[in-house]
């Protein structure tokens, strides 16, 4: 298994299933790029999906979506 922020993901996931990786979890902050790019200080909420639907696509499985729900910051 692996942990990933799934930044990446997207150029490296077709790798990693031919490799033998089996189950990925993403971390993944919210949903809305507003509150991503608030917690993360990073603009890549586009790249982490797109590294969600790779490994998808990729096989790898499961694909576990990791979030942490802080009250008044992202749980609407």
């Amino acid at each position: 298994a692996l942990t990933t922020n799934g930044s990446t993901l997207a150029l490296h996931a077709r790798a990693l299933a031919d490799a033998g990786l089996g189950r990925i979890n993403i971390s993944l902050d919210s949903l809305r790029r507003d509150r991503f790019l608030e917690l993360t200080r990073r603009d890549e909420i586009d790249r982490v999906l797109a590294g969600i639907d790779a490994a998808l696509d990729a096989g790898l499985a499961p694909v576990k979506l990791n979030v942490v729900l802080m009250r008044g910051v992202n749980d609407d």
